[in-house]
């Protein structure tokens, strides 16, 4: 049996942004929306944001303390090539 092209690919999932009111109730629950961020980042090992320039650092920090788990992928989603560009 021949090796895999690509031994060291993983694929990632997650959703294009976390904060969504409507998930809530099926997601969410009980978790203070501050917190939603976090909540997600436990249960998906990616999530796209939509943001021209760079993540701000409320994206990254909440009062200090870290939202994501170390290595957690952050995927930015482009809107033009201009941004691809940056």
């Amino acid at each position: 049996m021949a090796a895999p092209a690509h031994p060291a690919a993983r694929a990632f999932i997650g959703t294009s942004g976390w904060n969504y009111p409507t998930w809530r109730a099926g997601f969410y629950g009980d978790c203070p929306a501050r917190l939603w961020l976090r909540y997600y980042a436990e249960r998906f090992d990616v999530v796209e944001v939509t943001l021209s320039g760079r993540l701000p650092a409320q994206v990254m920090h909440y009062e200090n303390v870290p939202l994501f788990p170390r290595g957690y992928h952050v995927a930015r989603q482009s809107g033009s090539l201009e941004d691809m560009a940056e």
